[in-house]
């Protein structure tokens, strides 16, 4: 299945769940996650991940990007607070017309924020609101747009978080869906940039959660001209930073205790299966990459 159709899900596509909390970003819940660590170790207790997870839920809401003043408007070419994201997105749009496809058939608001906290952007898929904040430089705007519509297709063709999964396998979960939109970034910013516009491509060469993927992405294509092995060692590059693991991992855990509190279900203990893995991993042109998370 190749995602760059967006109008239905695959045969045999995983369910997503009914009541799935909006995706939250996971640096202010990382920096509340690092307190207690160091508390923790201070106190010469050990402190599983797990337990970070429930202690933090116990401790109070989490903690989600909020911004001070948001316009939203649906994404119609002659609205003229969307304006502005379409001009940004149009070089993207002219290379993979699929994502202007995205945006206008799968996202019912795009909203621009005069700031975010802990976040540049971020989507809420059960309401199909696009969040970004409103005066991002071009270069990092793009790439922050098309990794926030990659999740929009995911989400639109079906691959997301299958349902009874075991907090672990769901946090692998997130992870590979983390993975394969900063892939579709990364392959659209590497495309602008052989097109004479490395605005995006230099933004995510300098973002810290995104260098040292760059760096892999870059040194594949370097050695051997071929997108798709790029991508795949971009995505195990995604997994290979434990720190940004870390991260994703209290995050993913907190979402998933709040669909367990919001839907009284009892725990699970399923396990993602291949064809997860095989409907998630395509690139913006329509061609699979090879996609192994680590166990």
């Amino acid at each position: 299945m190749a995602p760059a159709s967006t109008s239905a899900s695959p045969a045999g596509s995983i369910a997503c769940r009914a009541a799935h909390p909006p995706r939250r970003p996971a640096v202010n819940r990382l920096l509340a996650a690092q307190a207690l660590m160091l508390a923790s170790r201070s106190m010469k207790t050990t402190l599983t991940i797990r337990a970070l997870a429930a202690a933090l839920c116990l401790a109070g809401p989490p903690t989600t990007a909020t911004a001070a003043t948001v316009t939203c408007a649906p994404p119609a070419p002659d609205n003229a607070v969307v304006a502005p994201v379409l001009e940004i997105l149009s070089p993207v749009f002219a290379l993979f017309p699929q994502f202007r496809d995205i945006l206008l058939n799968d996202v019912q608001q795009v909203c621009l924020a005069d700031r975010l906290v802990g976040a540049k952007a971020y989507v809420e898929t059960r309401d199909s609101r696009l969040v970004i904040v409103g005066d991002l430089p071009r270069g990092l705007a793009q790439a922050v747009l098309v990794h926030e519509l990659r999740h929009v297709q995911q989400a639109a063709t079906g691959v997301c978080l299958p349902q009874g999964l075991s907090m672990q396998e769901n946090a692998r979960a997130v992870f590979a869906l983390e993975a394969d939109a900063t892939v579709a970034s990364l392959v659209v910013a590497w495309t602008l940039r052989t097109q004479g516009d490395p605005d995006a491509w230099n933004a995510l060469k300098t973002w810290p959660m995104q260098s040292d993927i760059a760096d892999v992405f870059e040194r594949a294509m370097q050695d051997t001209g071929d997108p798709a092995i790029a991508a795949a060692r971009a995505f195990d590059q995604w997994h290979a930073n434990h720190e940004r693991r870390r991260a994703y991992y209290v995050n993913a855990c907190l979402d998933y205790l709040d669909v367990q509190e919001t839907t009284h279900s009892l725990p699970s203990y399923g396990t993602l299966n291949d064809g997860f893995f095989r409907a998630l991993c395509f690139m913006p042109d329509g061609r699979a990459y090879r996609c192994v998370p680590p166990d």
